[in-house]
C-alpha cells in the first residue's frame, strides 16, 4: 500500500512542477516504448502537438524528463526528435509542451 502511494504521489508532484514552472499543457502520450538513442517516437495523437515547441517527454513513474526539439510531426501517430532520447521511455509516459 505504501509503495502504491508513493508512486502515486510521485506522478502527481512530476504533473504538478512541470504545469507551474512552464506553463506547459498536456497533449499525448507514448503509444509504444521508446528505447534510447531512439529520435522517433510513437504516440496516441499528434492533434495537439505543435511542431515549432519544443515537448517535454515524463516517465510513467516520474523520474526521467527530457526535453527536445521536433524535426517533424507525421499525421496521426509519430513525432521526429531533433536529438535522440538519452533514457527509456516506456508506453503510457506524458508528453507536455508549453503553451
Amino acid at each position: 500500500m505504501k509503495a502504491k502511494l508513493v508512486l502515486f504521489l510521485s506522478l502527481l508532484l512530476g504533473c504538478l512542477a512541470v504545469l507551474v514552472n512552464g506553463e506547459s499543457v498536456y497533449v499525448s502520450r507514448l503509444f509504444a516504448d521508446c528505447y534510447q538513442y531512439e529520435d522517433f517516437i510513437l504516440v496516441d495523437d499528434t492533434s495537439k502537438v505543435d511542431e515549432l515547441k519544443r515537448v517535454v517527454i515524463i516517465s510513467r513513474d516520474g523520474r526521467y524528463r527530457e526535453e527536445h526539439g521536433i524535426k517533424h510531426v507525421y499525421d496521426g501517430r509519430a513525432i521526429y526528435l531533433t536529438e535522440r532520447l538519452r533514457s527509456d521511455f516506456y508506453s503510457g509516459a506524458r508528453i507536455y509542451q508549453d503553451r
